[in-house]
């Protein structure tokens, strides 16, 4: 009992503590923003206050007040007005409406996955009056930043492996999926290449997406393999803008698919177990053998599991002619898909998007935000199949 009382008592100390530094604050920013403005207009004038003189530009005429946004609450602002012309105000100019701090933090907060409403709500509470229309508006800058980097030049020599996948978000009646491409270096560090915004994860959206990528200078000359989910679309997309190029099926799918195929599910445990015994093995051949066996002992119980996985099997193996150091990044799209999970848990706050232009601007703050977290991420943190 004692102890919640004392913290209830602690967090009323700071906030108390919090609030009056903050108008302390507040206090001296508004009286040193006007004495900046005094000291302006003084000089723009050319003489001080009931000072006559003859080559006086304009009189001075009252004040008007203006509002500030900054870290430690809304400021109001005395503007000294002059009766004709202005003098020069870039105070103001270099703050706007807000000072580039709280913008930072603004958008740094909104990274997070915190809705506009819920960081109005934050931001009440530090006494800033900034409704989610105004935070709207501050948004609207990553837009310019997002395009630039749509847009700019993808090196071809970088990646020799490429992941590719895809993650649904809701869209005002509709959805919407945003189209991944990840690159892994020589080195087995992951980065993001570029994503776009689709209506549908067909193979025409795919190859619009690739293209793209292929004109800004990823023409494969320095791709060895590209990695999938084994979708369809993907590998007519692959195969069209990279043709030659080695393709990779995930084997964490091609397991997760037989469970849809099941007809005895009290098997399931041992049927996937030994379906994951036929990946660890030192070459394709022994897998082949391992899966032959595998396939041989579960055919007349699950037929149509033991169809679906030997079908396209052999896109599975390919992982085994690179080099071992390599194998828990190319044999799956963890590395992706771990990225993705990241991206949602970001995203899933808004439960609803208002435009593809809104998601894409999210999409690309979620991306920053991660970016500073430290991924991608090194080879020693990877989740393969096995862990």
């Amino acid at each position: 009992m004692y102890q919640s009382i004392f913290c209830d008592v602690e967090r009323q100390i700071k906030g108390f503590c919090w609030e009056g530094l903050a108008g302390m604050v507040r206090g001296w920013l508004e009286g040193f923003l006007h004495q900046v403005l005094l000291a302006r207009q003084r000089q723009a004038i050319g003489a001080d206050w009931h000072q006559r003189y003859d080559h006086r530009s304009t009189w001075r005429n009252g004040y008007r007040t203006r509002g500030l946004g900054t870290s430690f609450g809304d400021l109001v602002i005395k503007v000294p007005r002059n009766r004709h012309g202005s003098y020069g105000q870039d105070v103001f100019d270099r703050f706007s409406r807000r000072s580039q701090q709280l913008e930072k933090e603004i958008l740094e907060v909104f990274a997070l996955g915190v809705s506009t409403r819920g960081l109005s709500r934050w931001l009440e509470d530090l006494q800033i009056g900034l409704s989610p229309a105004g935070i709207s508006l501050v948004l609207r800058q990553v837009d310019a930043q997002a395009r630039a980097w749509h847009h700019r030049c993808v090196p071809d020599d970088r990646w020799p492996f490429i992941v590719l996948d895809g993650m649904w978000v809701r869209l005002m009646g509709a959805k919407r999926v945003v189209l991944v491409a990840m690159g892994i270096t020589a080195g087995g560090r992951q980065e993001l290449i570029d994503y776009c915004v689709a209506q549908q994860e067909d193979q025409p959206s795919w190859d619009g997406f690739l293209q793209r990528l292929y004109s800004r200078g990823l023409k494969g000359k320095g791709t060895s393999l590209v990695i999938s989910d084994g979708a369809e679309a993907i590998l007519g997309a692959a195969a069209e803008n990279y043709p030659g190029k080695d393709h990779q099926r995930c084997i964490f799918h091609k397991i997760q698919a037989i469970c849809e195929h099941l007809l005895e599910p009290r098997q399931r445990e041992k049927i996937l177990a030994g379906a994951g015994r036929i990946y660890r093995v030192e070459n394709a051949l022994q897998a082949r053998r391992r899966a032959r066996l595998w396939a041989a002992k579960w055919r007349n119980l699950e037929p149509e599991a033991v169809r679906t996985f030997m079908a396209g099997f052999s896109k599975t193996l390919v992982f085994l002619e690179y080099d071992r150091k390599f194998w828990p990044l190319i044999s799956t799209t963890n590395v992706l898909e771990r990225y993705l999970r990241e991206l949602r848990r970001r995203l899933k706050n808004i439960c609803a998007y208002q435009s593809e232009q809104s998601i894409d601007r999210m999409v690309f703050m979620a991306i920053n935000g991660v970016a500073k977290r430290g991924y991608p991420y090194n080879t020693s943190k990877t989740i393969t199949h096995n862990t």
